[in-house]
C-alpha cells in the first residue's frame, strides 16, 4: 500500500532485497565451504533444554552440582564422618540414659549389720524438723522419699523396737516398722 502512494521508492526497495539476496547467496556459500557445526535448529533445542534445566528448582541443581562436584574419595570421608557423628551421639545418649536410669532408681545400700526401718511421715514435716526427730534417735536416712513417701532409715544404735516405738509417739510419723534386724 506504501509502494503504491509513493511509487519514487519502489527502486529503493528493488536495491534492498538485492542485497538481501547477495548476502543470502554468500552466507550459503560460507556453510558449503566449511559447514556449522550445530544447525540452527540444534543450537536452539540446547538453548531450550538450558532454560528447561534452570527452571527446575534449587533442590535439583544442588543435587546436579553434588554428583557432578562429589569425588570417591570425597564421598568416603563424608560417609565416614557420618558415621563417627552418629557413634558419638549414640554413645552420649546412651551415658544421659544410664544416667537418668541411675538418678531414678535406686536401690538401699548394703546395710548388713544396721537395722532398716520404712517410715512415712507427714506431709507437713519439714527437713529441718526431720533432722531434729532422727538425730535424737540415732536414724540415718538411707533411702527415698520414694512416690508413696516411704523413707528408709538405718538405726545406728539401740534396739530396732524401741526405734520403732518412739518414732509411733511422733505426730509426724504416719506409719513405721522394721523391715531387718541387724545381723
Amino acid at each position: 500500500a506504501i509502494l503504491a502512494r509513493h511509487p519514487e521508492l519502489g527502486a529503493e526497495v528493488a536495491a534492498e532485497r538485492a542485497l538481501v539476496a547477495q548476502a543470502r547467496a554468500g552466507l550459503a556459500a560460507s556453510y558449503q565451504a566449511a559447514p556449522p557445526l550445530l544447525s540452527y535448529a540444534d543450537m536452539m533445542a540446547a538453548v531450550k533444554a538450558d532454560r528447561a534445566s534452570t527452571r527446575r528448582g534449587a533442590l535439583a541443581r544442588l543435587a546436579a552440582w553434588w554428583h557432578n562436584f562429589l569425588s570417591p574419595a570425597w564421598a568416603s570421608a563424608a560417609l565416614a564422618l557420618l558415621v563417627l557423628g552418629v557413634g558419638v551421639q549414640t554413645y552420649r545418649l546412651e551415658q544421659v540414659r544410664s544416667a537418668q536410669v541411675d538418678a531414678t532408681y535406686r536401690g538401699l545400700p548394703q546395710q548388713a549389720s544396721r537395722p532398716l526401718l520404712k517410715v512415712v511421715f507427714t506431709d507437713e514435716l519439714s527437713m529441718g524438723e526431720l533432722r531434729k526427730l532422727l538425730s535424737g534417735m540415732h536414724l540415718d536416712i538411707v533411702g527415698g522419699p520414694d512416690e508413696q513417701g516411704v523413707v528408709w532409715l538405718a538405726l545406728s544404735e539401740g534396739s530396732a523396737a524401741q526405734a520403732v516405738e518412739n518414732l509411733k509417739k511422733s505426730k509426724a510419723v504416719i506409719d513405721a516398722k522394721v523391715v531387718t534386724e541387724g545381723r
